[in-house]
């Protein structure tokens, strides 16, 4: 696995960016009120983890066509799908057309919100959200909207649990199709191995079905192949890659097969069985001093040293005794390939790894390995203790000795919450779907997750993290040439502080285009941020006497009603906003 970090363009930072100004201009809402209502699945009493909580309030209702953008389409209470199009003079909305329902195959009761992916102008996927999956014929989705057929349906989980598409890919050859549902699971009805053993860890695992679909000669489709992945925290990104074998995934931990219908899964690839007092079984004990990591094995007694194999190469370990192998991985960190030394003793062991930079101190010796047991080092410790001495007093703090302390260098009450770095961590991984490995991986401690956004048919779905006070737009791409990266493609300037003030925030969107970005709260308020664009005189600022040519402006939005919020699309021209009883279009130019 080649670990990766994502190092944004810095051509497309802007260090002196002055903000976003207040703009009264008004912002044209164009309203068409819903003869039904909008299909709202609340949880039921069984869905009570935070992951469902996740799943359901953050879901969006609305969908748009990414081939043709003037287009959105959501489910009503009758279990239709209906389409709204816009028109691109008036900026109005024709009113809804239903193209296509599920009354006939669909339980009383669903279990999550139904969902749509569009994977061609001809295709799309749909979740009746129940168990079933359906591929749909929608012809050209082009002037009036056409009644949708079914090609092919399939009950996906076996369980009673629903389940949303995250994404989906059509192949080149257009005769294969592939798609991300995320369901949230019980581990121990699924009979999932987890991380933690507590008691009072939560059951729920976030659950991933990757299926592909294939056509015969008679464009027949049928189920090729169900991939199965879970893991412990939240998925916020999932999507399939062209080529349909790889999939990229942002988690909260990192993610384990559990079934392939076209391949065993290896007890590798999977989280270490606990044992039977629920403890999780220890491979190795390992120790380490400022200057190096030595690692100990416990191996049979007659083992001989030809048996054993110990290679370093490109911070890559590998330990192996006769055909098994001890351990291997990514190092956390960079070693000294040639001090590498091991030694044996009787059924012991011992592996020295020499660091190369001195005095880093390692929280594991194999990335996303937690099988090894730390053994602290006495001398370690107390020299620690003693560089940290000053931060801490045994000595009660009476309040008149208060005045003759120093100052803080600043006020806490001056803090403010985007000022704060978020303890999450994430994963952001590309996992081969065929072979089960994971080929790139990268660590996003320190860059909050925003929002995910459509780019292009050719190029997918990409994803937005915080860089600092910005917001910076990733797109993963695979190239023959230069192998598998992420590239940075656009930047949303002090996004990530301006998002942290929202604290009723549901939805961020942005167009293809990247214009504009829009933060939509729960009811009501919508917020719009424009990219800086030239203005028709020039302005001076009146503390530098520096001249501005081009100006970010930020626009406040207040809906015509109070209803919830469920859904919100952007393209270049409108920003659409549905509500329980209505759908909104925000004429942004």
């Amino acid at each position: 696995m080649q670990h990766i970090y994502l190092e944004p363009n810095k051509e497309l930072l802007d260090p002196t960016f002055n903000g976003y100004k207040l703009s009264l201009e008004p912002v044209p809402v164009h309203e068409s009120a819903l003869p039904v209502e909008v299909e709202h699945i609340l949880p039921n009493d069984d869905q009570y983890s935070f992951l469902h909580m996740r799943l359901f309030s953050l879901h969006n209702h609305l969908f748009i066509d990414q081939w043709n953008n003037q287009y959105v389409y959501f489910f009503n209470k009758h279990r239709e799908v209906v389409c709204s199009v816009l028109n691109k003079i008036s900026g109005n909305l024709t009113g809804v057309v239903k193209v296509c329902q599920f009354l006939d195959t669909m339980p009383s009761k669903p279990l999550v919100n139904p969902s749509l992916s569009f994977v061609s102008e001809e295709l799309a996927l749909a979740s009746d959200g129940c168990k079933k999956l359906y591929l749909l014929h929608t012809g050209l989705r082009e002037s009036d909207a056409q009644s949708w057929n079914v090609l092919f349906e399939e009950e996906i989980m076996a369980e009673e649990i629903g389940f949303i598409i995250l994404d989906s890919q059509n192949s080149r050859t257009q005769r294969e199709i592939s798609c991300v549902l995320l369901s949230v699971v019980d581990s121990k009805s699924m009979e999932l191995r987890t991380e933690s053993s507590s008691e009072d860890a939560s059951k729920f695992v976030s659950f991933l079905n990757v299926i592909t679909l294939a056509a015969d000669e008679n464009q027949r489709w049928a189920l090729k192949s169900k991939k199965q992945l879970y893991c412990t925290g939240e998925i916020e990104y999932a999507a399939v890659e062209k080529d349909l074998s790889h999939l990229c995934t942002i988690s909260k931990e990192s993610l384990h097969f559990s079934f392939d219908s076209e391949r065993p899964v290896l007890a590798e690839h999977q989280a270490e069985e606990p044992n039977q007092n629920g403890t999780k079984k220890v491979e190795y004990y390992w120790q380490q001093t400022s200057d190096d990591i030595t690692i100990w094995f416990n191996i049979p007694s007659d083992t001989l040293s030809n048996q054993i194999s110990v290679n370093v190469q490109d911070s890559e370990l590998k330990v192996k005794c006769v055909d098994r192998v001890l351990l291997q991985g990514s190092l956390h960190s960079s070693v000294s390939e040639n001090l590498t030394t091991w030694t044996l003793d009787k059924n012991k062991l011992e592996v020295n790894l020499s660091k190369y930079e001195l005095g880093l101190m390692w929280p594991c010796v194999i990335r996303n390995n937690l099988n090894g047991e730390e053994i602290m080092d006495p001398e370690l410790v107390q020299e620690i203790h003693e560089r940290l001495a000053h931060l801490c007093s045994e000595t009660e703090v009476k309040a008149k000795d208060i005045g003759d302390m120093c100052a803080p260098t600043f006020n806490m009450d001056q803090l403010e919450e985007c000022d704060a770095i978020s303890n999450d961590s994430r994963l952001l991984s590309r996992i081969n779907t065929s072979s089960h490995a994971f080929t790139h991986q990268a660590s996003l401690s320190g860059s909050k997750w925003l929002f995910n956004g459509f780019v292009s048919p050719d190029q997918g779905q990409g994803f937005c993290l915080r860089h600092d006070v910005d917001g910076c737009f990733w797109i993963p791409k695979a190239d023959s040439n230069s192998g598998w990266k992420c590239e940075h493609i656009a930047t949303f300037l002090a996004l990530g502080y301006v998002q942290a003030s929202k604290q009723q925030k549901k939805f961020i969107v942005c167009p293809p285009d990247f214009s504009y970005a829009a933060i939509c709260e729960t009811t009501r308020h919508v917020y719009l941020y424009k990219q800086s664009c030239s203005v028709s005189s020039e302005l001076r600022n009146r503390k530098t006497g520096s001249r501005i040519g081009a100006v970010a402006k930020q626009h406040l939005i207040n809906l015509p009603s109070s209803e919830e919020v469920l859904g919100v699309q952007a393209n270049e021209k409108s920003l659409f906003v549905l509500t329980t009883a209505h759908l909104y279009s925000l004429n942004i130019v």
